[in-house]
């Protein structure tokens, strides 16, 4: 699978440099925060660039044909071949795992971590006998 078109223009290529662009418009310029020229060796925390975006897919056609095609595609990626004894996960697809895990064997919390939460919540007036099974 080639990223972003290909090797060549021709092919796509030049995707990557106008999708470097967008990040940082997204990133750096909408949220006020740093662009990758504003970062320097000396100064790798510059100030937070984030964004987040939710976009309705029913704005561009038929919903559920939609998500249908894009679950397909995220399919095919996860479907291709892989390093021997190795998965092709796609975003989220390693959250998913974790959370069905965690809702299965819950969530291993040291002591102390433990202890703090307990006080804060013994401090707010919270039952916290559930937190400690």
């Amino acid at each position: 699978m080639t990223p972003l078109g290909g090797v060549d223009e021709e092919t796509g290529s030049h995707k990557g440099y106008g999708l470097g662009v967008i990040v940082e418009i997204f990133t750096g310029i909408l949220s006020m925060g740093s662009i990758s020229n504003d970062i320097t060796t000396k100064d790798l925390h510059s100030g937070p660039s984030q964004s987040f975006v939710a976009i309705d897919p029913g704005i561009f056609g038929d919903k559920d044909q939609i998500i249908k095609r894009f679950s397909a595609y995220l399919q095919e990626i996860r479907d291709l071949p892989a390093i021997p004894g190795k998965t092709v996960y796609v975003h989220g697809d390693k959250e998913a795992l974790a959370y069905e895990d965690r809702k299965q064997n819950g969530i291993i919390v040291d002591d102390k971590t433990m202890a703090e939460v307990v006080n804060i919540a013994k401090r707010l007036g919270v039952d916290y006998a559930e937190l400690i099974k």
